[in-house]
């Protein structure tokens, strides 16, 4: 069953239906929504509201073109988690180093930690903007055009804010490819 019929099950009320979309979207929800709070447990209820609102608001939701319900629900996620960023208070640093197990390959994986980490820095240095276009786009793998629905802009300039951030995160990390 498709997400477009599974939304109509579940304007009418079809509890197997939420559960269906639920499972086929919520880790999505919950990468979108952690890539910009950076908390677990804000993301979770992040996710849960998204839902929520999901359920809520499902007669309300219309097929269309750009308008699938993964963008739809990404662009609440996306909301819910800038208002939410805008109210938290500054989060503490975070330790600069972490202590390696002393095994064969702990400093292969402290190096592989070490990138992780320097790739989601960077990407969380990025303008809110260029971060959510990346985000949707690169990591989530949803359509440009879906993306700019989501983000309210144009095609055009969301296809800017990608040029931007993809050419600040090679300049970022252009010490890691030259590594390769």
């Amino acid at each position: 069953m498709t997400d477009e019929e599974l939304m109509a099950r579940v304007a009418a009320g079809d509890q197997a239906a939420f559960g269906e979309l639920v499972e086929r979207h919520r880790h999505a929800v919950m990468r979108l929504a952690y890539g910009i709070v950076r908390d677990a447990a804000e993301s979770e209820d992040i996710v849960q509201e998204t839902f929520t609102r999901m359920w809520l608001k499902a007669s309300s939701w219309r097929a269309g073109a750009g308008n699938g319900v993964m963008p739809w629900l990404a662009r609440i996620a996306i909301n819910l988690a800038v208002d939410r960023k805008r109210r938290a208070a500054p989060a503490p640093l975070e330790e600069a180093g972490e202590v390696a197990a002393q095994e064969p390959d702990a400093e292969a994986r402290a190096s592989g930690r070490q990138i992780g980490r320097r790739i989601r820095d960077a990407v969380a240095r990025l303008p809110e903007r260029q971060r959510l276009a990346f985000a949707l786009c690169q990591i989530e793998r949803v359509s440009n055009a879906a993306a700019a629905g989501v983000l309210g802009v144009s095609l055009g300039a969301l296809e800017l804010l990608l040029v931007r951030a993809r050419k600040t995160m090679r300049r970022e990390l252009a010490d890691l490819t030259e590594r390769g």
